[in-house]
């Protein structure tokens, strides 16, 4: 299926080690095939991506986007496949100024941080 993909997120620690927790916790690297839709930064990871890609493909970008987006500080993600539901997340900045807490192990969560998916429907055929 037809994919468009986005993604700018930015973080307060390396974007290189958070990548890493990601990949770890998704059991998927989908940058392996397609190295050139990412950019990796040092506090900040992007993506674009527009093209084919099988069901499997689609779902392992989407479970990395989604684990990225539980470390980011800030930022957007989406996938937009053809004739099916858009996914999307926002990832609002901390709305205290107070320092975040330290996360460690697999399980942890972002408390402070909005993360809000939209589903936006579905394209017309």
């Amino acid at each position: 299926m037809r994919v468009r993909g986005f993604a700018d997120l930015s973080f307060e620690e390396s974007a290189g080690l958070s990548l890493a927790r990601a990949v770890e916790r998704a059991a998927t690297d989908p940058m392996h095939d397609r190295p050139e839709a990412w950019i990796v930064e040092e506090r900040r990871i992007s993506f674009s991506f527009e093209g084919e890609l099988l069901q499997t493909e689609l779902a392992a970008h989407r479970r990395i986007l989604e684990e990225l987006c539980r470390e980011a500080s800030s930022g957007e993600a989406r996938l937009e496949p053809e004739n099916s539901t858009r996914w999307e997340v926002v990832v609002a900045p901390a709305k205290s100024t107070a320092p975040r807490a330290e996360e460690s192990g697999i399980a942890g969560s972002n408390s402070d941080i909005e993360m809000n998916t939209i589903p936006t429907g579905t394209r017309g055929a």
